[in-house]
Parts: structure tokens; sequence; C-alpha cells
């Protein structure tokens, strides 16, 4: 919920840039830390995994990391 208002929040924002406006979106890759999860970095990596799944899906979304583990499903922004 606060990655979408995040992005949500991003997206709406008025950017000028050289007397022009520019639209700025951002997607979004969520992952919770685990017990099984050895180091930041294997975090960081299941969370880069789903920031390239959100742009790969289209940009401007949030991809939520669905290991079973989590109870979550991946959901699009």
């Amino acid at each position: 919920v606060t990655a979408e208002r995040i992005r949500g929040q991003v997206a709406d924002m008025q950017h000028l840039f050289a007397d022009q406006r520019v639209k700025v979106s951002a997607s979004v890759g969520v992952v919770l830390s685990e017990l099984s999860d050895l180091s930041e970095e294997a975090v960081l990596a299941r969370a880069n995994a789903q920031l390239e799944r959100a742009k790969a899906a289209g940009r401007n979304r949030v991809e939520i990391d669905n290991r079973e583990s989590t109870g979550h499903t991946p959901q699009a922004g």
C-alpha cells in the first residue's frame, strides 16, 4: 500500500525541465525480509528482480515478491 501511494504521488507531480513539462513515473519492487535470507544483498537482489519485473511489465508499477512463505501475490499499480 505504501509503495503504491509513493508511485502514485511521483506520477502526479508536475516537473519542469527547460520550460517543458516532463512526466516522471516510478517502478517499485517490494519484498519482505525472511529468516532464510542469508544477507542484505539477498534481500536487495530479490527486490531488484521485482523492480525489473515492474519495468518489463510496462513501468510505473509496483511488483510484490510472491514467494509462498510471504503469502503475497504480485500486484500491479
